[in-house]
């Protein structure tokens, strides 16, 4: 197929981008920054509990970005009924999103709770103190899979209705307070008891808590859930088929890729694992304008 395509610069085209995506990169290099933060904090315990922490996070993470292909399919279908002026359409398709992804987190959690430690010992070859670390910290910070999907439709909203500062924002205020309760429940300052690793994962889940309610609060104006529609789970079966390319792909390149590395890596030693997850989380800096442009792009073309 021949295509002719022509370049024109289109000003009002490329603030509408930035003002989309400027305060998304912002906010997502705040949020690895502070992860960063957070995993050094965890260093300063042990290697052991850095390196056992790190694979659960590089690991909990990479799930998690493959099913917030979920929210990339509302994005789609959501935009398109927005820009169609279909208010009840759109908080439909939102009531069916966040009822799929509550069912996956809760399932994916409870799974967690009763098999993280065998996964993590045959899969991740973790033994001994990074083993103990690693299972006493996924147990709390499983609960940060419902919590993310949750936060990433309401973003969404955000995004579509170009209301992107409201994320940035929040996102501050959220890390910040995240970046307060990990230091005092690690360490046990300022009153709070010494928690070590287990502190990170329960000040991680207290944040992304609060960041939901903030996000459930000022969407009121732009979405309502609505669950009295007809045959709703036959419409949440639909959406995730609709996801399942996205998921497929997501799926590929972050779990197979990624837990292949990690449980490579992770039998290398506990020092190689340290220095392999403190890198990629540099890159996941670097990568974030790319991220930015195309969600921004995302939420404009339909």
């Amino acid at each position: 197929i021949g295509l002719n395509i022509k370049m024109k610069f289109n000003k009002k085209i490329f603030f509408d981008i930035n003002n989309i995506a400027v305060p998304l990169i912002i906010s997502s290099i705040s949020s690895i920054i502070m992860g960063i933060i957070d995993q050094a904090f965890i260093g300063r315990i042990s290697v052991e509990a850095y390196a056992g922490v790190g694979l659960v996070l590089t690991c909990i993470n990479s799930l998690i970005g493959v099913l917030g292909a979920i929210s990339v399919a509302f994005n789609i279908v959501g935009a398109k009924s927005k820009g169609k002026g279909n208010t009840e359409d759109f908080n439909k398709i939102f009531t069916d999103a966040i009822l799929l992804n509550s069912f996956i987190g809760i399932f994916l959690y409870i799974i967690i709770l009763l098999f993280c430690e065998p996964i993590l010992y045959i899969v991740f070859g973790l033994y001994g103190q990074a083993l103990t670390e690693a299972t006493q910290y996924i147990k709390v910070f499983g609960l940060s899979i419902l919590l993310n999907l949750l936060i990433f439709l309401y973003s969404t909203v955000f995004k579509i209705f170009k209301k992107t500062k409201n994320i940035l924002k929040i996102t501050l205020i959220v890390n910040t307070v995240n970046l307060f309760l990990d230091y005092s429940l690690v360490f046990g300052h300022f009153g709070f008891p010494k928690l070590g690793s287990v502190g990170a994962g329960i000040g991680t889940i207290v944040s992304l808590t609060v960041n939901l309610f903030i996000y459930i609060l000022i969407s009121k104006k732009l979405v309502k859930l609505n669950f009295r529609q007809k045959d709703i789970f036959k419409k949440v079966i639909q959406l995730f088929k609709f996801s399942l390319c996205f998921i497929g792909k997501e799926f590929m390149e972050d779990i197979i890729f990624v837990f292949t590395v990690n449980a490579i890596v992770a039998r290398l030693g506990v020092l190689e694992l340290s220095t392999y997850t403190l890198l990629s989380q540099v890159i996941s800096v670097i990568l974030m304008p790319m991220f930015g442009d195309s969600t921004a792009n995302l939420s404009l073309v339909s």
